[in-house]
């Protein structure tokens, strides 16, 4: 009989959190995207890109992002370009801008 209740208890465990690791896979998923979609904004815009052009890039031809991804992409790039402009023309900005928008993102608990 304690066997059983064992293995009950061991599945109700895993049931509960297998969807919380899922979550956690989508958030890191999520969160690794939309930094590379931060990262490749700060690089286009060092390099004299307009914000729509930015935008565009993201949303179209080979370079598009994945749809569930595209409604991110005008707010991520408009905040790109309220950043100084002497942050984003440091050297390696956009890697450095990128991971830390990626380490905020992966600590967001909504």
């Amino acid at each position: 009989m304690p066997r059983i209740a064992i293995a009950l208890g061991a599945g109700v465990l895993i049931g509960a959190i297998s969807p919380a690791l899922a979550s956690d896979e989508k958030q890191k998923e999520t969160c690794s995207v939309t930094a590379g979609i931060v990262s490749q904004a700060v690089a286009e815009r060092a390099g004299g890109a307009d914000v729509n052009a930015v935008k565009d890039g993201f949303m179209t031809g080979d370079s598009a992002v994945a749809e569930k991804y595209q409604p991110t992409v005008g707010p991520l790039v408009d905040w790109v370009y309220t950043l100084e402009a002497e942050v984003i023309a440091e050297d390696g900005a956009d890697k450095t801008i990128g991971a830390t928008y990626e380490k905020s993102c992966l600590g967001y608990d909504p």
